[in-house]
This record gives C-alpha cells, sequence and structure tokens, in this order.
C-alpha cells in the first residue's frame, strides 16, 4: 500500500469490493471517519509531542495548545527541561502525574510553579481522539493503522441490511482484521509502557 496523505487515500482499496458503492463515497469516507476515531479510541495509540511551550516562574496554569482536529483522550506525560537540558537534546525531567491536574478541553495545573522561566521548557506527551467530524489524523498513523482502520470502515458498510453491497461474512471478516490489528497496536502500547516510549510518530 502506497504512502496515504488523507482519508480520502482509502477508499480505493476499498470500493472494489462494494458492489454499486461507486455513487456513495461520501458515505464510505464518513465510514472511514468513525473507524479511525474508533481505533484512536479503543488503541490508544495516535500519540503526539505537542510543540514546546514557554516555562514560566511562579505560574502554574498553561493552556495546552494543538493543531489537530481532535480532543485529547489523555494527557501521557508532562516535562519539564532546563535551558541545558535543550541545547543538550534532553527530553526533560519528567512530572509525576500528582504534582499536575489537566482540565479539559485545555488547563494544565501544576501543584508547584516553576522556579525559573525556561524557553520551550514545557514538553506534552497526549492521546489524541478524532472529533466525530474531523478528517485530520496524522499522516504517520493513518499509514501505520490503514489496514485495521479500512477493516472496521468495510464491516460497518457490509454489515448494513438492504444495500447493493451488503456482505454479512465479508463483514465478519474484516472485522477480524479490525481485531487483528488492534490486537498488534495494544500489544505496541504495553511494551511502550515496558521499556518507556521515547518517540512519537514511529
Amino acid at each position: 500500500m502506497s504512502a496515504i496523505k488523507c482519508y480520502d487515500g482509502l477508499w480505493p482499496h476499498m470500493v472494489s469490493e462494494l458492489n454499486g458503492m461507486e455513487k456513495f463515497k461520501p458515505l464510505g469516507l464518513q465510514a472511514v471517519q468513525k473507524a479511525a476515531r474508533e481505533f484512536c479510541r479503543e488503541s490508544e495509540r495516535w500519540r503526539e509531542t505537542l510543540h514546546s511551550q514557554n516555562l514560566t516562574v511562579d505560574i502554574t496554569n498553561y493552556t495546552v495548545d494543538w493543531n489537530y482536529n481532535a480532543r485529547i483522550d489523555r494527557i501521557e506525560e508532562v516535562r519539564w527541561n532546563t535551558e541545558d537540558g535543550i541545547d543538550a537534546g534532553y527530553k526533560g525531567v519528567v512530572r509525576p502525574r500528582a504534582e499536575w491536574t489537566y482540565s479539559p478541553p485545555e488547563t494544565l495545573d501544576f501543584i508547584t510553579a516553576p522556579v525559573a522561566s525556561v524557553t520551550n521548557g514545557l514538553e506534552i506527551d497526549v492521546v489524541l481522539v478524532p472529533h466525530l467530524d474531523s478528517c485530520d489524523i496524522a499522516e504517520w498513523f493513518l499509514n501505520r493503522y490503514a489496514e485495521p482502520i479500512i477493516g472496521w470502515a468495510m464491516h460497518f458498510l457490509m454489515s448494513m441490511q438492504g444495500k447493493m453491497w451488503t456482505n454479512p461474512q465479508r463483514a465478519r471478516q474484516y472485522m477480524d482484521d479490525y481485531h487483528r490489528g488492534l490486537t498488534a497496536a495494544q500489544a505496541e502500547k504495553s511494551r511502550a509502557f515496558t521499556v518507556g516510549y521515547t518517540a512519537m510518530g514511529v
């Protein structure tokens, strides 16, 4: 499968098995939206390190900022860095979960304020889930998990009753594809927690 840049890129890999659905592409892409959202929610594998923010002395309240049309399902890790650490390429010191609170959609509060201001000293790793109407998702994620996303979407479409593309047997097979991909993704998550997550988007 060649590199995919958006949901539309999955359609050619689906339509050949969807008899009579060529004229209903918007419905097919809506199924892909639902599939990606469900896979993100269940796998928790869409993880991003957000753009670094400034730490400000004596300030405990920060606004979390991200570029995707998605919600933050969970903040995975929060780190404080120093100027020397940034210069050395160090990721920063992880702040224990007891030292901060997150109030959706965008408020991060620390129990204790920084004792120094550091440009780009705050780093946040998050788990994202696309909004219901969103076509916005990271290319790396879509390419890595295209098969299970297609599996869920094809199951959804082929399970529709009374359509030219209805196919319960193939729908079950596609759901098996989804669950295999989900199991593999969840295993990746477990390994990441075991060895320490070191990279986003790879």
